[in-house]
C-alpha cells in the first residue's frame, strides 16, 4: 500500500479487535503511531504486538467521552510525533451496562442515550476538531471513522446507538465539505458482522449461523478486513477518496 511509510498517525481506541488489528497493519505499512485507549493496557498489548513487528508506536491512556482528555490525547500526539497525517478512531460506548439499557425511545433513559452520544459522537467531533488544525499546517491529512451497520438497519433494539452512528456520517460529509479544499480527507468505515472475541461470546453458534446466511460472501468478517479497508483510506492510495461511509459487510447491505 502506497503513502503510509513514515506517516505519523493517531489511533483513538485500541481495544481487542478492530482497533488493536487497525494498529497492527498501520504499523506493518510502516507508519508511526500515537495509541490511545480509556484502557491503558488494551493500548500497551495493541502497541507491544505493533513493536514486536517492527513498528514504532506509544501508547497512553485517554476517555473519549471526555473533551479535556480529549485535549491531551491530541497534543501528547502532536509532542510525539511532531505532525498528524492521520487519524483513526474506533472508541466507542459499547459497554454492557449501556447495551443493556439502550432499548427503545419509549420509557428512554436519558442516561444511556447521553453518554452514547457524548462518546460516539460528540466525542468524534472533539477530536477532529482538535486534530484538523495541525494537519492542516502540516499539508493536510486523512481521518477515519469507525460506523456501524446499525446507522441503516432500523433495528428495533439500541436506539441511541444507532443515532449515534448515523451522526458519524453527517459529521463526516461536514469535514469533507468545510475543510477539504484546505487537504483534509475524512470517511467512515462500516463493519458488518465482525468475528470479535466478544461477537463470539455473545453471538453463540446459532446465531453466526443466521448471519453467515444474511451475508453475501463465503465467510464472516475479521477484523483484520476492516483494519485493512481503514488503512486504505489513510494511505496515499485513497487520496481522491473523502465525504464516504465505506461499508465492509460481505455485501450484507447493497446499494444503489
Amino acid at each position: 500500500m502506497r503513502g503510509l511509510t513514515g506517516k505519523a498517525i493517531l489511533v483513538a481506541g485500541a481495544g481487542p479487535g478492530i482497533g488493536a488489528e487497525t494498529v497492527m497493519r498501520l504499523s506493518e505499512e510502516g507508519a508511526r503511531l500515537v495509541v490511545g485507549d480509556i484502557n491503558i493496557e488494551n493500548a500497551r498489548r495493541a502497541v507491544a504486538d505493533a513493536k514486536s513487528a517492527g513498528g514504532t508506536a506509544i501508547a497512553l491512556a485517554y476517555d473519549q467521552g471526555d473533551e479535556d482528555s480529549i485535549d491531551h490525547l491530541v497534543e501528547q500526539a502532536v509532542e510525539e510525533l511532531g505532525v498528524l497525517d492521520g487519524v483513526f478512531a474506533s472508541a466507542a460506548a459499547t459497554s454492557l451496562a449501556n447495551a443493556e439499557h439502550d432499548d427503545t425511545v419509549v420509557g428512554l433513559n436519558t442516561q444511556v442515550w447521553e453518554e452514547t452520544f457524548r462518546v460516539n459522537l460528540t466525542g468524534l467531533a472533539v477530536l477532529a476538531g482538535k486534530s484538523i488544525p495541525n494537519m492542516i499546517e502540516g499539508g493536510g491529512g486523512s481521518i477515519v471513522f469507525t460506523s456501524s451497520l446499525c446507522a441503516y438497519m432500523g433495528e428495533p433494539v439500541r436506539a441511541a446507538y444507532a443515532a449515534s452512528k448515523v451522526g458519524i456520517h453527517a459529521l463526516v460529509r461536514h469535514i469533507a465539505s468545510r475543510h477539504g479544499k484546505e487537504g483534509i480527507r475524512v470517511n467512515a468505515v462500516v463493519p458488518g458482522p465482525v468475528l470479535t472475541d466478544a461477537a463470539r461470546a455473545n453471538i453463540g453458534p446459532e446465531g453466526l449461523e443466521q448471519m453467515l446466511r444474511d451475508v453475501r460472501s463465503t465467510r464472516l468478517g475479521e477484523p483484520r478486513d476492516i483494519a485493512a479497508a481503514s488503512a486504505f483510506l489513510l494511505s496515499d492510495d485513497s487520496s481522491w477518496v473523502t465525504g464516504q461511509a465505506l461499508d465492509v459487510d460481505g455485501g450484507l447491505v447493497l446499494k444503489p
